[in-house]
């Protein structure tokens, strides 16, 4: 799906296939929209994500305040981009 409520609908069907199941998210849509909403919304539902996709620090910088406290998580970067967002994050 490549909008809000498609997304969060594909989402909860996945969802209901088990407990092992994380749902992948890229982290926009294809027009360059960010896709925080849709993540918002399915980590308050406590659905376990992998949020894909991922290019840019502003990209991170955004998804550490949605994300917060979150164990149910895999995030994918870019690249180098990954041990830079480590070393941010420790500062």
């Amino acid at each position: 799906a490549d909008t809000e409520h498609g997304m969060i609908e594909q989402a909860e069907m996945l969802n209901d296939l088990g407990d092992n199941i994380f749902i992948k998210i890229p982290i926009c849509y294809t027009n360059g929209d960010t896709t925080e909403k849709v993540i918002s919304s399915l980590i308050n539902k406590n659905f376990k994500l992998n949020i894909t996709a991922i290019f840019l620090i502003e990209q991170i910088e955004n998804l550490i305040k949605i994300i917060k406290d979150q164990d149910n998580l895999i995030l994918y970067a870019w690249g180098d981009l990954s041990s830079t967002w480590r070393g941010k994050v420790q500062d």
